[in-house]
């Protein structure tokens, strides 16, 4: 940062965003130590971090319309953050631009994703809603990720999960069944650990 008037108004600050990954390994760990989200910030392919943290409801708007013509209709949630996803990923500096996550976009309309999607002139996505999970289906997936050697922990196990999303958009389809996210195993059994344990022994029982 060589601007004199930032300078000025700061101190001396890093040049270059390299000084970030050898301190802290990677720009998302020196990210999460400065207690940013990943729904608060973009980090291209090069590294380099740019702040999304504030997006207006034209913009989201404008995102949740951008993703509906990729799709050719209302994006759920799951669909919605895969290209998020696939966009950040091929991300570029200067020439492609972070969509607001999915929470952000909920921020902006009440927390009901529905409600977004009809301010932006699209139809309800009808599968955007919480789905109930009975304990064998949840378990059942975590048994998918073990064979998939994808449960090490919950970090793993979503990455694994935005993988077959990407795949099924790429695909041009829709899961047929939802894939739920770490988080609601975690709260349905008590934490990681508790829920892998009690899919390896309903494995072991089959």
């Amino acid at each position: 940062m060589r601007r004199p008037d930032v300078i000025a108004e700061h101190g001396l600050l890093p040049r270059a965003h390299r000084t970030f990954t050898r301190t802290f390994g990677s720009s998302r760990e020196a990210c999460a130590a400065a207690g940013l989200r990943d729904s608060d910030v973009m980090i291209t392919r090069g590294g380099v971090v740019r702040y999304a943290g504030h997006y207006s409801r034209e913009q989201a708007v404008e995102a949740l319309r951008a993703v509906a013509a990729e799709l050719g209709r209302s994006p759920a949630v799951d669909e919605y953050r895969g290209i998020r996803e696939r966009i950040r990923k091929e991300a570029v500096e200067g020439e492609q631009k972070l969509l607001p996550s999915v929470e952000a976009i909920k921020r902006l309309f009440g927390g009901d994703w529905v409600a977004a999607c009809v301010a932006a002139g699209l139809a309800d996505p009808g599968g955007a809603r919480s789905t109930r999970f009975t304990d064998e289906e949840l378990l059942g997936w975590v048994i998918r990720a073990i064979e998939a050697d994808a449960a090490a922990s919950a970090a793993a196990y979503d990455k694994w999960r935005d993988m077959l999303l990407e795949e099924a958009i790429k695909a041009g389809t829709r899961m047929r069944v939802p894939v739920p996210a770490a988080q609601s195993v975690k709260k349905r059994f008590g934490g990681w650990r508790r829920a892998r344990a009690a899919a390896e022994l309903a494995a072991g029982g089959e």
